[in-house]
């Protein structure tokens, strides 16, 4: 029971708002780059994400990554690694909180786009009230059934494919690259799945490697269904719904329970990160609140330019320092594959600025 618990955790707080993002993303990219980088970036996100589970495993007094870096790397590595981390779940919770209440809308029309992103945040904001065991039922639960829904989506859809949308190259083959590793990376919640999993290491890594699997594979049939029903657009569920209102309300009931469950995961790993730069429980609690408050106001744009900045840069720079911190603990030589992790990563960062060359 337990590892089902840490699968679905990670599941859960993995799944969110990526995966709305994924098909406009693979339809520029083209399916047959879209495929290759899934698989390649799963199995990266795999191999960092165990990584970092053997840093948390070797390291009993740390918690999260801006201790794991200072301890390993220093004070500057610290404060990088708290930039990133803080900077790219304060974006996702953003952007959870702005999807949250449009897929509300879509669920129930008569509420306006500032009161659909109200009661979700008020519903997200009161289970986080939870303590950590009862988040990871709360969350089982809901990802249990964000999971039944993603995989019978294409089953409810199958006879309105329309395979032609499905082009084997686009225009910009490495689009997918920022929101795909966005939509694949839990590592934040790798120490809450340690806890409930009592430090058992090689449970530990089932877990991850299940768990990350899982998101891989919804993420693929969900993406490429969605692509091979309708052209992709930036916000996805509003092309889908005009043509298929069933299924653009099954979508939308998914993508609340995605953006909730992950709302959950990452405002428990930011308030660590609060408590860890010195503030108060109580100053924590009121950041984890005013961040996503900021959300009822901000245009619903710009997503996936969001999605690409906070993947590549953001989660860019926390994979390099995990692959820092993990060499560091080994006290050896970068071996091969870990340099050449270290140097996808590195080049990674420029990605976003594609447009620029």
């Amino acid at each position: 029971m337990r590892f089902v618990r840490s699968v679905l955790l990670l599941v859960g707080t993995t799944l969110g708002a990526g995966i709305f993002a994924l098909p406009y993303f693979f339809a520029q990219s083209g399916w047959l780059p879209s495929l290759l980088g899934i698989i390649l970036l799963t199995s990266l996100t795999v191999a960092i994400n165990i990584y970092y589970a053997q840093v948390v495993l070797a390291t009993s007094d740390g918690h999260q990554l801006g201790y794991y870096a200072q301890k390993y790397l220093g004070n500057k590595a610290r404060l990088l690694a708290l930039l990133a981390l803080g900077g790219t779940l304060s974006g996702a919770i953003l952007i959870y909180t702005i999807l949250g209440g449009s897929f509300l809308t879509i669920i129930f029309p008569s509420l306006s786009p500032f009161m659909g992103r109200l009661l979700f945040l008020t519903l997200a904001l009161f289970a986080f009230q939870g303590h950590l065991r009862r988040l990871s039922i709360i969350e089982a639960i809901l990802t249990a059934f964000l999971i039944i829904l993603a995989l019978s989506f294409p089953i409810l859809g199958f006879r309105h494919f329309q395979p032609k949308n499905l082009s084997l190259l686009g225009s910009h083959p490495l689009a997918f690259y920022g929101p795909l590793l966005f939509a694949l990376s839990g590592l934040t919640i790798i120490p809450e799945m340690k806890e409930i999993l009592q430090s058992r290491q090689q449970i530990l890594i089932k877990a991850i490697t299940s768990g990350t699997i899982i998101v891989a594979l919804i993420n693929l049939i969900f993406s490429f269904s969605v692509w091979a029903l309708v052209k992709p657009t930036n916000d996805i569920l509003i092309a889908l719904q005009a043509t298929f209102p069933t299924l653009g309300i099954l979508a939308a009931i998914m993508g609340v329970l995605s953006c909730f469950t992950s709302f959950l995961g990452l405002s428990e790993v930011l308030n660590s990160i609060f408590q860890e730069i010195g503030l108060s429980l109580n100053q924590a609690h009121a950041l984890n609140i005013l961040i996503p408050l900021a959300g009822l106001f901000l245009p619903l744009a710009f997503l996936g330019d969001i999605l690409d900045f906070s993947g590549a840069l953001g989660l860019g720079i926390i994979n390099i320092l995990v692959i820092l911190i993990y060499w560091r603990l080994k006290k050896g030589r970068l071996s091969f594959w870990l340099l050449l992790t270290l140097l996808f990563f590195i080049l990674g960062l420029a990605e976003p600025f594609r447009h620029l060359f």
